[in-house]
């Protein structure tokens, strides 16, 4: 809870949120961007293509999966697209990495990620995993990964280029719809 929490874990709590929602934000506008790329390689018709996102893309095909078959798509179809942007698809790959972070590793409120946010402006996200344990080792350990208010705006200013670039490939001018 939120009001248990001291004025720096707040911020530190704030900065988190923020982050998360541009991060998101971006994340759905390129997926929206992809399923669209996808659809219109089958399908002509803009209903059809519509209809093809909503009943079988969107719902099914989870993120990871839907950039493994843009880029199967794109190396096949439009191989000038991965030339123009320098590698893309593969820049896709280390953003979907990204985003999963932010979608699903929870803020980190430990002595360590606390200094980290007071003294280099960080949030740190964590993630619990269970590892091959010997005789009286942890079986659980911790994966940490520290964003530096530079690092987010970078991801972010990645993201974004990146929608421009799946912009110009779909045709589609808004996204979000």
């Amino acid at each position: 809870m939120i009001q248990n929490r001291s004025e720096q874990e707040k911020q530190m709590l704030f900065l988190c949120y923020d982050a998360r929602g541009q991060i998101m934000q971006q994340s759905i506008e390129m997926e929206k961007l992809i399923e669209y790329y996808i659809a219109g390689k089958f399908l002509e018709d803009e209903n059809k293509k519509i209809e093809f996102i909503i009943t079988i893309i969107a719902p099914h095909v989870i993120f990871s999966k839907k950039i493994e078959i843009f880029i199967h798509l794109v190396e096949k179809y439009d191989s000038w697209f991965n030339d123009k942007y320098n590698g893309i698809t593969g820049r896709l790959t280390s953003l979907r990495d990204e985003r999963n972070r932010f979608a699903h590793w929870p803020l980190d409120f430990s002595d360590i990620a606390l200094t980290d946010f007071i003294e280099r402006k960080g949030i740190t996200l964590v993630r619990l995993k269970s590892v091959k344990a010997k005789d009286g080792e942890d079986p659980l350990s911790v994966d940490r990964h520290l964003y530096l208010v530079d690092g987010i705006k970078r991801v972010l200013a990645e993201m974004k280029i990146i929608c421009k670039a799946l912009q110009e490939l779909t045709k589609m001018k808004d996204p979000s719809h």
